[in-house]
């Protein structure tokens, strides 16, 4: 099999695709990357590109963090790393760009993500390795960092909060959850409460509106997590849950919209700076 460069599997949320896979044209370089190691004395594997990759992906991550977030100390930064470089993201990676198949092709066996996890994480670091050995630092760097861009809003809210995955998942279902518990007696609108303007780095505070009522709010560093948060926050304050002809869930609302602030759309969006704001204020 000669070297050529996977296709993306799949899209990120917003539509956003992942970048595109470097290439690598040095054929020795490209099968190296996809051959196991069956010890840590053999040469002619992939363990020597895997040790190379690790510290060059661990100096990409450390730098972007610290670069992207200015406010956060250094055990911020530290918890930072930690949540975006983790099996589950690797193996993900490898999954995206097809790198898992081409290992299973070329060595005629099937890898069980679950039990041969190291296998799939020593992969994808070895093919960093080999785009850096082949291409150069510059060209490696884009890439982690297009990566990094599709995943550092989840990363950032999961690194303050300490919420499992799981959790992320709930976030990104909240708005369609809380319609379905609500609709057709209410209807949630999201509405822009706070924001920054350029050069300021992005900032969104968002509020679900019903009956003109501020029942929730959400942070991020876009309108869609910040109102998928806002969600979220109402579905946990009164623990809602999807049952059909639920009038238990609509009287919750009720309550709340009855103690819940006006929403005044003349006074909104009000213009605000971040950077005032503590850390843990940005993420509730």
């Amino acid at each position: 099999m000669e070297p050529s460069t996977p296709q993306n599997s799949w899209d990120k949320d917003d539509d956003k695709p992942e970048p595109q896979l470097p290439p690598i044209d040095d054929t020795q370089i490209w099968r190296l990357v996809f051959t196991k190691a069956k010890t840590n004395y053999d040469l002619n594997t992939n363990s020597r590109l895997a040790y190379i990759g690790h510290d060059i992906l661990n100096q990409i991550v450390s730098t972007y963090t610290f670069n992207k977030f200015p406010h956060f100390n250094i055990d911020e930064l530290q918890s930072m790393k930690e949540v975006i470089i983790t099996n589950d993201n690797l193996i993900k990676w490898c999954e995206t760009y097809n790198l898992l198949k081409i290992l299973e092709s070329i060595s005629a066996t099937k890898i069980n993500k679950y039990k041969q996890s190291s296998t799939i994480v020593d992969l994808f670091e070895a093919y960093i390795g080999g785009v850096y050995i082949n291409q150069g630092f510059p060209t490696v760097q884009k890439w982690i960092i297009g990566l990094l861009e599709l995943i550092k809003d989840e990363a950032e809210f999961l690194m303050l909060n300490q919420e499992s995955y799981s959790v992320i998942d709930e976030i990104k279902l909240a708005k369609e959850e809380l319609y379905k518990i609500i609709n057709p007696t209410f209807k949630p609108n999201y509405e822009v409460l706070e924001m920054t303007i350029p050069p300021s780095l992005p900032y969104f505070k968002v509020g679900c509106i019903v009956k003109d009522k501020i029942i929730g709010e959400g942070e991020g560093r876009n309108k869609k997590t910040a109102s998928s948060k806002a969600a979220f926050q109402v579905l946990r304050k009164k623990s809602l849950k999807y049952e059909k002809n639920s009038n238990e869930s609509i009287e919750k609302i009720i309550d709340l919209i009855e103690i819940s602030p006006v929403f005044n759309k003349i006074n909104h969006p009000k213009i605000v700076k971040p950077n005032n704001k503590t850390n843990h204020d940005q993420e509730k």
